[in-house]
């Protein structure tokens, strides 16, 4: 029971999740004066392999459907020791399951209220009741208020829009929906912040942490300018929620540039980032709002940045601006390669000649796009897997490729569909199953059905690029691979493994250490399994001769490779070993050629006392690895809790200050090959004095033309 005068405290589980709703609740509790805590139930992890477009040796990821014990216990534990007034938990439907375990566990140790919230609960209500005490559908920062308002004024939970409420008595209060909120920018950011009130419980570790990643990709901010998407795709949630607000207020909402802006400038001064993604259902329309953007993007925050388009309403000039600021990949749904499906059945009207295009806008530009594709899709037939062939083979390269499973999310039009030709029963959607946690990704090692698997290897050996039109289109074409598909992936599987170990290429990797060649050629992503091994093993030779040379320098950057994402291989976890922060600020001195970074760099840790700072430029374009030109780096004392930097840097020169005072001038000529409209990008990461402690990694964005 909460005791007289004192304030309720909230405490917020996310399950698997980034979760910005839980964060924007977070932060709207605490901007009335509550105590809350975040917990982060379990981290999502991907392969090496789906990073490198390879899904011909991907692996099953094992997230676990039913918690384990260990991680239950350190839950109960921590809840006991927060002791909070009100549980919330955000629901996914594919961890329907899990919040039903965990809900129950919590139930049996602590006598508090229970409130469900997230997409899940907003589609299915009525599944979810049972199991909790009340029930948000919808927006939740002003259910939310009200409840925690009533909890400390001691008045019943009863009356509240947007909350289905079950009573002592079994009865369920079904609420009315409230208005959508429009002003976007009367909320607080969201809480990313580490104010000492989260914590990350993982593989029977709990860590006192706040975790900034976006989906698998670290020390990326998640960010959203707008609530809402304009399309109703069948297979997508946003088509169910969008009637559930019918006659609710305007379903797409925009935060005003500025509220953006701020939001950035924020995170930027507090917590260490490399990259922005933005989470826009659609970022790239309304071309004023974006020139407004660019505008102050530029000036302020200077990131490289991802976001979502739709090539069919997206004008090419939104796009050139955007790659001017610093957009480096942008997601584009394809979902099936043939017109007349994404029409029919998807609901997804977009013309292929346009993407197509689009594509080869895009790489004029330098800007990679990410393909979005769903798989394993029993309503195509194959005239429309044919047409997904032919098209994707008309794309143009360099390109990403996110290969989904189908998932059947409750409620949804092809949901209904794929119900309705039996071509599934209820266990498969969502909320009763727990595809989406596990195989949202396309993994051909679960994939049962022989047709679909035999799609599945021929659109796999497109994408990665490792094999000939030619070749691919008689492995389509032959009746004995189409009725024996799993020995089609026995021997491109085989062929992978070993056509990275010849000679040459070792040769090639210790000697030259040439990573364009490495890259370029695809050796690294035909395994990458064995390359972070490889870079494992030599990581540890460059430790026993104690030597920081050449490879030192270019290990710098697989390093990078293999620490972006939160791979499933990893053995590292989110929390703050590093013992170290940096925050860049750059120097607003807008059309001149002369600019100054400024960096704080603080000691968490006393035992640290010298580190190595590496500085890396090179130009942006094809995912931030080709037109590699400069590498340097500087070994200093770190004999202060707290030391300010500054690096000075022209299109001629490069120099390293501290406190304004010279120290060390890094590069006395850059190459004299400088485009000058390009963009370039200074990472900087640092190390302790035995190499054998990644410490962090930092961007900032140079607009040569400026």
């Amino acid at each position: 029971m909460l005791s007289i005068n004192k304030r309720p405290v909230i405490t917020l589980i996310s399950l698997f999740s980034i979760d910005l709703g839980i964060r924007y609740i977070s932060s709207f509790l605490r901007s009335h004066g509550f105590i809350t805590y975040i917990i982060f139930f379990g981290q999502l992890r991907i392969t090496p392999e789906i990073t490198s477009n390879n899904y011909i040796l991907t692996k099953p990821i094992r997230h676990k459907v039913y918690p384990d014990k260990n991680d239950v216990n350190l839950l109960i534990n921590l809840l006991l020791g927060l002791k909070p007034d009100l549980i919330g938990i955000s629901v996914s439907s594919s961890c329907f399951i899990i919040a039903r375990v965990l809900t129950s566990k919590i139930k049996e140790r602590l006598n508090i209220p229970v409130i469900w919230g997230g997409i899940h609960p907003t589609l299915c209500p009525e599944e979810c009741i049972p199991y909790t005490d009340m029930v948000c559908i919808g927006e939740g920062e002003y259910p939310m208020l009200e409840v925690v308002q009533k909890l400390e004024n001691k008045q019943p939970l009863t009356g509240i829009k947007n909350l289905w409420i079950k009573h002592q008595d079994g009865s369920i209060e079904k609420n009315p929906l409230r208005e959508l909120i429009l002003n976007l920018d009367s909320l607080p950011y969201p809480d990313f912040v580490d104010y000492g009130n989260k914590y990350l419980i993982d593989k029977t570790k709990l860590i006192r942490v706040s975790p900034i990643n976006a989906s698998y990709l670290k020390s990326a901010y998640s960010i959203t300018s707008s609530r809402g998407c304009p399309f109703l795709c069948s297979y997508c949630c946003n088509s169910v929620l969008k009637s559930i607000y019918d006659n609710k207020g305007d379903y797409v909402r925009r935060r005003s540039v500025e509220n953006v802006i701020n939001e950035l400038e924020y995170i930027r001064e507090n917590r260490e980032i490399t990259m922005i993604k933005f989470w826009d259902d659609v970022f790239t329309y309304d071309e004023d709002w974006i020139a407004k953007f660019v505008e102050l993007y530029r000036k302020k925050i200077a990131l490289p940045f991802t976001c979502y388009t739709h090539p069919e309403y997206t004008h090419k000039n939104i796009i050139k601006m955007l790659r001017d600021a610093g957009l480096v990949i942008i997601d584009i749904g394809i979902q099936s390669g043939s017109q007349e499906f994404c029409r029919d059945k998807f609901k997804r009207y977009q013309s292929n000649e346009k993407i197509i295009e689009f594509a080869y806008f895009l790489k004029e530009l330098g800007v990679k796009p990410r393909y979005n594709l769903i798989m394993d899709n029993p309503l195509e037939d194959d005239e429309d897997f044919n047409a997904s062939v032919d098209f994707l083979f008309r794309l143009p390269r360099p390109y990403i490729a996110e290969l989904y499973s189908l998932c059947y999310f409750p409620k949804t039009e092809i949901t209904k569909e794929a119900l309705l030709n039996n071509l599934i029963t209820e266990d498969k959607i969502e909320g009763k199953n727990n595809k989406g946690l596990n195989r949202y990704y396309m993994c051909l090692d679960v994939v049962k059905d022989r047709r679909l698997l035999f799609r599945d290897i021929i659109i796999a050996m497109i994408v990665s690029g490792f094999f000939s039109e030619k070749f691919i289109r008689k492995c389509k074409a032959n009746r004995f691979i189409r009725n024996h598909p799993k020995l089609l992936l026995f021997l491109l599987r085989l062929y992978l493994k070993f056509s990275v170990i010849s000679p040459k290429i070792i040769f090639k990797i210790f000697m030259r250490i040439d990573r364009a060649i490495i890259f370029e050629k695809n050796i690294y992503r035909r395994n990458p399994r064995f390359f972070l091994r490889l870079i494992n093993l030599s990581l540890k030779l460059v430790r026993f001769l104690g030597r920081r040379n050449r490879i030192f320098k270019y290990l710098n950057f697989f390093i990078n490779v293999r620490y972006q994402h939160i791979l499933d291989i990893s053995d590292y976890y989110l929390e703050d070993q590093n013992g170290v922060e940096i925050i860049l600020f750059m120097e607003d001195r807008p059309n001149t050629e002369r600019k100054n970074i400024y960096l704080k760099i603080r000691k968490i840790y006393p035992v640290i006392q010298r580190i190595i700072f590496l500085i890396e430029m090179r130009s942006l374009g094809d995912g931030l690895i080709k037109n590699d030109f400069s590498n340097y780096e500087i070994e200093f004392d770190l004999n202060k809790t707290e030391i300010e930097l500054k690096i000075d840097y022209s299109l001629a020169g490069l120099s390293f200050a501290f406190k304004d005072i010279l120290k060390y001038t890094v590069i006395q000529k850059i190459n004299n090959n400088i485009n000058k409209e390009k963009l370039y990008l200074l990472s900087f990461s640092l190390y302790n004095i035995q190499i054998n402690r990644y410490f962090l990694k930092n961007n900032i964005l140079i607009y040569s033309k400026d």
